[in-house]
């Protein structure tokens, strides 16, 4: 009520129900995106400019050996390299430089290959807010692509001795066939 007129009443109502609607299906977005990124076996983690990490999925956290919130905050580099500094040749710094994605092949100190991609994230604006890096253990790919050539070699091999020995067999036939 006014203060000197206490029969009147003031009332002030505003439909929410766009704003509502417009939340629910931006929370159900981002529910049906962590959900999608969680189930990649890559590991892919979003960061900012300065290589904190700000959302890690499933398996960026498995391969730490941390919970999510244990990750969230830390340097890549520190998380994954126990590392003060930087990695050499990073594929997400070059990334928010040139602007452009990049990707590199690192070996870990335990022996796999990694195929790692980086993309900076921009803003409406067009400037880089932050980054997202995927890393793929390619080693096991990289062995049976290994193997598969070694194959292909020795079926290379194979057929050219049957080759010279079926050749080595005509000559032969004639030097038999000569000496009868």
């Amino acid at each position: 009520s006014f203060p000197g007129d206490p029969g009147c009443l003031l009332q002030i109502a505003a439909d929410v129900t766009a704003h509502r609607s417009a939340s629910e299906a931006l929370r159900n977005s981002e529910l049906r995106l962590r959900t999608i990124l969680d189930a990649q076996t890559s590991k892919v983690v979003h960061m900012d400019t300065d290589l904190r990490v700000l959302w890690p999925n499933q398996a960026a956290c498995e391969n730490a050996g941390l919970e999510r919130d244990a990750v969230v905050g830390k340097f890549c580099h520190e998380i994954w390299h126990a590392s003060d500094s930087v990695c050499q040749d990073c594929p997400v710094v070059v990334a928010m430089r040139t602007g452009e994605p990049q990707m590199r092949q690192k070996k870990s100190p335990d022996g796999r290959t990694w195929r790692l991609i980086g993309s900076p994230v921009y803003d409406d604006a067009g400037k880089i807010v932050s980054a997202v890096e995927i890393a793929e253990d390619i080693t096991e790919r990289l062995s049976i692509e290994e193997q598969l050539r070694q194959a292909q070699k020795m079926e290379s091999l194979g057929t050219l001795a049957g080759g010279i020995a079926h050749d080595f067999n005509n000559i032969l036939s004639a030097i038999l066939g000569y000496s009868e």
